[in-house]
């Protein structure tokens, strides 16, 4: 199932795009009890200028999956790999995702691109695009449309309210 979502933060496009994988920025995520935990496990650029991160996450569970697949679904989501890929230099703020959970990777499989545009002097617009796929019989569907609702979920929220907690806390250093 594809989906699109979009989010405005407060952040000039150029300093967003810097700090989207800094430690102190990820680990607002778990501060703010969305992650149980994030790390990068690894980042190597290629002679081309493909820059590459593995980074890893284990989520809280999302709402909105069925009863029915709850279990099955916190067994076959805990800790998610996700593999970025990116090049400054000829896709500039442009950043690929393939992301699959370490258990049953063949079941639940998202992939896209997010995308950072300026938006005046001092916001930009994160756009994330992709395709989500849950191959759960009978209920894959129901399932790919709760992820995805907590997808989106989640950047009118918890994604809003950790930009907020950077530029409180960016603003408050440099005055």
């Amino acid at each position: 199932m594809k989906f699109l979502v979009e989010a405005r933060v407060e952040i000039p496009r150029q300093q967003f795009w810097e700090i989207r994988d800094q430690d102190d920025y990820l680990n607002l995520y778990v501060e703010v009890g969305h992650l149980e935990k994030i790390e990068i496990v690894k980042e190597w650029q290629e002679k081309d200028g493909v820059n590459h991160r593995i980074q890893s996450f284990t989520p809280k569970l999302f709402d909105g999956i069925p009863d029915i697949a709850r279990g099955m679904m916190q067994d076959v989501v805990g800790t998610i790999d996700e593999h970025h890929t990116w090049n400054d230099e000829e896709e500039p703020f442009v950043q690929y995702f393939d992301s699959k959970p370490r258990a049953f990777e063949d079941i639940v499989h998202s992939y896209g691109s997010m995308r950072m545009e300026e938006d005046g002097d001092d916001a930009c617009i994160q756009t994330v695009e992709g395709e989500m796929r849950i191959n759960l019989p009978l209920i894959s569907r129901m399932c790919e449309e709760a992820a995805i609702s907590n997808l989106e979920k989640f950047y009118r929220t918890t994604f809003m309210e950790v930009a907020g907690m950077w530029i409180e806390k960016y603003s408050s250093c440099s005055s």
